[in-house]
């Protein structure tokens, strides 16, 4: 039996009953692909996950769960992904789907984000989302998007906003980095076609010193986004931090951010941004008709002057916003570790 699932395309017999994922298992001659061990969760503000155009303003619960396809050489979870489930038994928490929803909405979330390696777990996001579709609750999905085409149709069903990571755009980025050699290829396919079924999608690159910071490979990372998307989905430059493999690299400076930031304008990117500085024109929502600033972003706080339907209130330009903006009130983050 082969898992067709990501590029992997693991083999199962009677010997080897799980997929490099370490999520993916072989049972009773079934494929199944079902993690309800969440090692951490918590609540946060949806721009400390990463989103800026989906619930501005909002707060959202984020699910951590064991196991992942890519394998990055710097994950700062790599104790926990890179491992076999079973081998952190006592750490993980069995939370079933509804429970969760409950957490959710106890703590006045409005979402649930599964991070970056929960994609796999198929039969729980599907149980889940339909458990949070009931209660008004929306599900994102942050991925490094190296999944296969089949697969990812199979799962767009169950999200209203994704966000894919990129971590270069090359073989040679993701062949020091990561397992799959060839993966910006599959998120590539997996954000043209999240863009063309019509849900909110947002895209980040991350850029490490010296692998795929190279103005080359950064110019045709973004005339491939400005190609598929005409420059109207939002950008995120991230920084690097230095972790596991990687942790005697430098983080990646400010103004490399801001250098790529400007790139992107230059290419068109109406909603570009740099994260991970505390405040600044590259965190700012601007109207791309009239420069208006729209939403103001300074460290974890959030300032909407957005009109009526995501309007700019001088021009009435449309911002492709999913929901309403909010201003944030209060800074709050609760973290969750979870136990048997």
């Amino acid at each position: 039996m082969i898992c067709n699932i990501c590029p992997l395309h693991c083999e199962f017999n009677d010997r080897r009953t799980k997929g490099l994922c370490r999520v993916v298992a072989k049972e009773n001659d079934v494929i199944k692909s079902s993690n309800d061990g969440i090692l951490e969760y918590g609540i946060d503000f949806i721009e400390r996950l990463g989103f800026y155009h989906f619930l501005p303003g909002s707060e959202a619960l984020y699910v951590l769960m064991p196991g992942c396809n890519l394998k990055c050489i710097f994950c700062p979870e790599w104790q926990i992904t890179h491992k076999d489930p079973d081998a952190i038994h006592g750490f993980t928490g069995k939370i079933r789907p509804k429970e969760l929803v409950t957490i959710a909405k106890n703590h006045g979330a409005e979402s649930i984000v599964f991070s970056c390696n929960s994609a796999l777990n198929t039969e729980y996001i599907a149980k889940t989302s339909e458990v949070a579709l009931k209660e008004g609750l929306n599900l994102a999905l942050i991925t490094h998007g190296v999944l296969e085409p089949d697969y990812v149709t199979h799962i767009i069903r169950y999200f209203k906003g994704f966000l894919i990571r990129f971590f270069g755009f090359s073989k040679k980025a993701y062949a020091k980095l990561t397992l799959i050699p060839n993966g910006y290829e599959y998120a590539i396919k997996m954000a043209e076609m999240v863009y063309q079924e019509g849900v909110h999608l947002e895209i980040s690159y991350t850029i490490i010193p010296g692998i795929n910071d190279s103005k080359n490979e950064i110019n045709d990372f973004l005339e491939w986004v400005t190609g598929f998307s005409s420059g109207n989905i939002p950008l995120h430059f991230k920084r690097y931090y230095p972790a596991y493999l990687l942790a005697d690299k430098a983080p990646t400076r400010t103004k490399v951010l801001k250098d790529a930031f400007r790139l992107a304008k230059k290419h068109g990117l109406k909603y570009a941004y740099a994260d991970d500085i505390f405040e600044g024109s590259e965190r700012v929502t601007e109207c791309p008709k009239d420069g208006e600033s729209l939403i103001i972003r300074i460290g974890d706080f959030v300032l909407v002057k957005l009109g009526k339907g995501n309007k700019c209130p001088r021009c009435g330009e449309i911002i492709p916003i999913y929901g309403t903006p909010k201003n944030t009130l209060n800074w709050r983050i609760l973290k969750f570790r979870t136990t048997t």
